[in-house]
């Protein structure tokens, strides 16, 4: 397993993580609303609030953030009202009531290194999948938001975040289906990179996403550094997806591909990870035909996994038991 883990010890610095970490979600700072860990936010589009019962403007906003939760929940969504005016359940709690509010509240919680509305409130930023804050705003401005919540999540499944970074395509957008997870990337960049060389608004918006690419780049090897001892299936998910997407470096990561796809443990966690990215959480759906098909689902894919958390590989009985727990919603 050492080996395997000096092969993939890259040079390459990560910008950001590439998968968010959280703090503040425990149930001592719970209030109201769907009970989240770390793992029901993975993979998922986290709108965060930061709001108070003294503040007027956040609590007008409160009614726009239950219209959005109502209206995205059945998505891969997540809205975190996150208190920030002390411990005032009992007005929390009187609020929830006057305004119907089904979204999750929490005291203080938020994501690590979390970007800074200079202390004021509101102030809202969005996670996307891949665990970065692609939107933040001090205030409330409805229309904006969910433009930018209806981007996220259109990027989100199966790999298929965009790697532009957010970056606005106006002299590129022919390439924006090539510049995802998944596809080869390699021709589209060296077009921009020919294009960077030059100058004006085009070779601008060449030059940020380059560097955009290039940052998805060290992320997703980064999340495979850091995750080949501990979460065996998902750096394997990773590494399939890296040589997709930069097919010229396959021969590079080969004996660590082989060393990991060869294990029918490491597969095991793998599947049992996209089964999970690919169901709803059934605590969501209306019809009843349709929660009971999704947890039959859950539970077949929990029968299928647990047999692996007898596994001797490293980090498959514990990448097992954390993705049980979160599909089971122990």
């Amino acid at each position: 397993m050492k080996k395997i883990f000096c092969i993939l010890a890259l040079s390459a610095a990560l910008a950001a993580n590439g998968e968010a970490q959280w703090n503040g979600l425990d149930a001592a700072n719970w209030c109201s609303g769907p009970k989240l860990t770390a793992g029901k936010l993975r993979g998922k589009v986290v709108l965060v609030e930061e709001w108070g019962v003294f503040c007027p403007p956040c609590r007008a906003s409160l009614p726009h953030m239950e219209q959005l939760w109502k209206k995205y929940r059945s998505k891969p969504f997540v809205i975190i009202g996150s208190h920030r005016q002390g411990n005032e359940r009992a007005k929390i709690a009187d609020l929830v009531k006057a305004n119907n509010l089904s979204y999750s509240i929490y005291l203080g919680a938020g994501m690590q290194g979390e970007p800074s509305g200079g202390g004021g409130i509101p102030f809202v930023y969005l996670v996307d999948a891949s665990g970065k804050v692609v939107y933040s705003q001090l205030g409330f401005r409805h229309d904006a938001l969910e433009d930018a919540i209806k981007k996220a999540l259109a990027r989100v499944g199966s790999g298929q975040e965009s790697l532009t970074g957010g970056v606005e395509l106006h002299h590129f957008k022919s390439l924006e289906r090539q510049l995802v997870p998944g596809k080869s990337v390699e021709s589209a960049l060296a077009k921009l990179k020919a294009a960077a060389g030059k100058t004006g608004p085009k070779a601008e918006e060449a030059q940020k996403l380059v560097a955009a690419i290039e940052e998805c780049h060290d992320q997703m090897t980064h999340d495979i550094r850091e995750n080949v001892e501990t979460r065996p299936g998902l750096s394997l998910i990773k590494l399939e997806l890296l040589v997709k997407t930069w097919p010229s470096e396959k021969a590079k990561y080969a004996k660590a591909l082989a060393k990991l796809s060869s294990s029918p443990d490491v597969k095991a966690a793998a599947k049992l990870r996209h089964a999970i990215s690919g169901l709803q959480d059934e605590g969501y759906a209306t019809n009843p035909a349709a929660r009971k098909k999704l947890a039959d689902r859950r539970k077949a894919a929990a029968a299928g996994a647990r047999p692996y958390l007898k596994s001797e590989f490293p980090g498959v009985k514990e990448e097992i038991a954390e993705l049980l727990q979160e599909l089971e919603g122990e």
